[in-house]
């Protein structure tokens, strides 16, 4: 790994290759968008040369150029603000969370555009959701928040109901609604999830494929050919699912 000051030095030679760029617009757009994932992902090894970075263009093509940009990083900042805000929040009212909740507000005009995700969270996602609101009322009585369901991520613990071995997933929002289904149930059609979960048909086949993979799948898919919504999903192990962390 570099060290801070070579990776500094690095990000300015960068800068001057991009003095000649001829299309800076185009990437702009792949920079903002390489950024975005960076930061919602939690994935940007450095935020000071992150900022750096954006200082470099912004003396290079002026502010207007890195507005955007800027905006990112400061919603980052104010959302790291609002998480300490809302602990303390919690703990003033005396109410408790069962999980992790660590929500990013994003402005809309700054970030790249989103699809927005319709889905109906399970009652214990709600939990964090409507406590959440209830903070963010108590502040901006006049703002509301949407949420993007397509950036949330999760923490899952499944937990083998015989061993008590525990296995760690990461994945979307969408992915641990259809897992914690698999709490009461061990076998369900295509239809009824989206039935229960309120979701689109074609983003829960894209959700579903990485469940059913076969190196190590969770969910088995009976028939295993073809995709229709009645098709059945069914359990390919014996874990018992709790979720502990949400980012969205």
């Amino acid at each position: 790994l570099l060290s801070e000051s070579d990776l500094l030095s690095q990000l300015d030679q960068i800068v001057k290759v991009f003095a000649y760029v001829n299309d800076k617009d185009l990437f702009l757009e792949f920079y903002k968008k390489l950024l975005a994932k960076r930061l919602l992902t939690k994935k940007s090894i450095n935020d000071h040369a992150e900022k750096h970075f954006v200082t470099k263009l912004k003396l290079r093509c002026g502010a207007q150029f890195t507005s955007k940009l800027e905006g990112m990083l400061k919603d980052m900042q104010r959302s790291t603000e609002h998480a300490n805000k809302f602990e303390r929040y919690i703990k003033d009212r005396r109410r408790e969370l069962p999980y992790e909740f660590e929500p990013q507000i994003l402005t809309s005009g700054f970030w790249p555009s989103i699809g927005n995700l319709r889905i109906r969270l399970p009652r214990s996602m709600m939990t964090g959701v409507d406590l959440f609101e209830e903070y963010f009322t108590s502040l901006h009585e006049k703002r509301k928040l949407c949420w993007l369901h397509d950036l949330g991520t999760l923490e899952i613990q499944g937990s083998f109901k015989e061993t008590n071995k525990v296995v760690t997933f990461q994945v979307s929002t969408l992915q641990a609604c259809i897992l914690l289904i698999f709490n009461q149930i061990d076998s369900i059609r295509i239809a009824d999830v989206i039935k229960m979960l309120e979701c689109d048909p074609n983003q829960l086949k894209v959700q579903m494929k990485p469940l059913c993979s076969s190196q190590f799948p969770v969910l088995l898919k009976r028939p295993a050919k073809g995709y229709k919504t009645d098709d059945m999903f069914v359990f390919a192990c014996c874990f018992f699912f709790f979720f502990f962390v949400d980012c969205q």
